[in-house]
């Protein structure tokens, strides 16, 4: 018996663990939780990305980075790979320092590039800055509070990386 393409794939609740190796050793780098995907044509043998179909809801998804303090949870959000191509849409919780709504695409799956655009109405970077372990981006005494840094729009852009 010879499996060469699955009809459908549904995980639930998966996780996806990351690392990069530091100094020949293992390193946590990014955890992903909360996955929940379902996959349609997937080709085994011949390995046929393109041909793949794919949907997820984020709203469950939490992205843990390594050196950060806190999680980015998603609150809402789609992606979809279909004809070779992943896009995705999505709202989450910037480590508690933000909400940041934004896009991502790959239009190639097999030769990734990818693209993305992600915005923020408000931004506190002390909480930014503190669940990236650079610490407060003020100097404050004890009793003193930083005002969260509030621009009309926080926009951060990225094109063509390569995965």
């Amino acid at each position: 018996m010879q499996l060469d393409q699955i009809d459908s794939i549904v995980l639930t609740d998966a996780e996806v663990a990351m690392q990069t190796i530091v100094r020949g050793k293992p390193e946590p780098s990014a955890d992903v939780k909360g996955i929940n995907v379902t996959m349609h044509n997937f080709a085994i043998s011949p390995m046929n990305m393109h041909d793949w179909q794919g949907d997820s809801k984020l709203s469950s998804v939490t992205l843990s980075l390594a050196g950060w303090s806190a999680p980015i949870a998603f609150r809402s959000g789609q992606l979809q790979l279909a004809g070779g191509k992943l896009d995705a849409q999505f709202v989450a919780d910037l480590a508690k320092a933000s909400d940041i709504k934004g896009t991502l695409s790959v239009p190639d799956v097999m030769h990734p590039q990818v693209n993305f655009e992600m915005s923020a109405s408000d931004l506190d970077i002390d909480k930014l800055m503190a669940a990236v372990g650079g610490g407060s981006s003020t100097q404050s005494t004890p009793s003193a509070k930083a005002a969260p840094h509030r621009p009309d729009r926080v926009r951060w852009s990225r094109a063509d990386t390569s995965m």
